[in-house]
């Protein structure tokens, strides 16, 4: 558990909790069984819930968790709960950014020049850290992108590799856009939900609504980013299919004609190899008239494939 505490609020972040650790929070803070069952399953499922009687907000969300080993994202569920001035964060999958940031909350100064002086300000940074680390990711996504793009229209060959990465960022992004699609309700409700947890202290609620629109901006530029990069990696796969088709064809072709070549010329060496009275077939000069003939077969068959476009 990590734990941030001073005058205007305490903060708690917990990763991969035990039950008995959830269990520990709910007898301390009695927070409602609802909000108790979703910390015991944390599941997938975004939702902004008040409750009244225990005048608290509980947020669920999902932020995407880059596992380097598999190359690919995993849903990260996070639960944001706003009770009496304390905020408990609790994620299924480690977060480094957000220890991080509660290391440096301990500091009066970081608190002084980042305005953190309530909860709100803490939720605003939990989301703002989260929604910087994916436009981070996505900035190195992008780079990548453009070199898979390179790979594909300038490289004489196309592995199997190449197919591999861009199925593999193409499903990363189809992950991307499930996340954070949902997020703009969470963000519709969060804003709603502020007159009833902050209406009875002394906060301008009005201009908490603009720091949730600043997230909801930033959730709109990740979003388009993310349908960007999804439509370049279905047009990059679709470039590919191309160009493998177009390389299978020429091969086929290259095959067929070399398939007809030497079967033209299997067919002078069989004549001869027949034992019948053929021409030439006495003279000395046999070997070579019947090489010569099959280079001037070949070079007929090349000169008329290429007259019909074939070669």
């Amino acid at each position: 558990m990590l734990k941030s505490q001073n005058k205007q609020f305490t903060r708690i972040h917990l990763n991969a909790p035990t039950r008995e650790e959830v269990l520990a929070l709910h007898q301390k803070y009695s927070f409602h069984e609802l909000i108790l069952e979703d910390l015991l399953e944390m599941n997938s499922e975004n939702k902004v819930e008040y409750f009244e009687e225990e005048e608290t907000l509980a947020i669920m969300v999902n932020f995407p968790k880059y596992k380097q080993a598999l190359h690919k994202h995993l849903l990260n569920a996070l639960a944001i709960i706003i009770i009496d001035g304390v905020i408990l964060s609790v994620s299924r999958f480690s977060s480094k950014n957000l220890e991080k940031s509660i290391t440096l909350m301990n500091k009066e100064d970081y608190r002084i020049k980042n305005g953190i002086k309530n909860t709100f300000d803490v939720m605003y940074e939990i989301f703002d850290i989260m929604y910087d680390k994916t436009l981070r990711w996505m900035s190195k996504s992008n780079r990548e992108i453009l070199k898979l793009q390179e790979s594909i229209m300038y490289s004489n060959t196309l592995s199997k590799k190449l197919i591999e990465e861009l199925m593999t960022k193409k499903v990363n992004m189809i992950v991307l856009q499930h996340t954070f699609r949902p997020q703009r309700e969470i963000l519709h409700e969060i804003k709603r939900n502020l007159k009833k947890i902050y209406q009875q202290d002394s906060i301008d609620v009005e201009e908490l609504k603009l720091y949730v629109d600043d997230l909801d901006a930033k959730l709109d530029k990740i979003i388009n980013t993310i349908s960007v990069s999804f439509e370049t990696i279905r047009s990059l796969t679709d470039t590919y299919n191309s160009l493998m088709t177009i390389k299978t064809n020429t091969i086929i072709t290259t095959l067929t004609i070399c398939t007809v070549v030497t079967g033209l010329m299997a067919v002078i060496v069989w004549a001869y190899g027949m034992n019948v009275a053929l021409p030439f077939a006495d003279s000395p000069y046999a070997f070579i008239w019947i090489i010569g003939s099959m280079i001037i077969l070949l070079l007929i068959t090349i000169l008329l494939f290429k007259k019909k476009w074939w070669l």
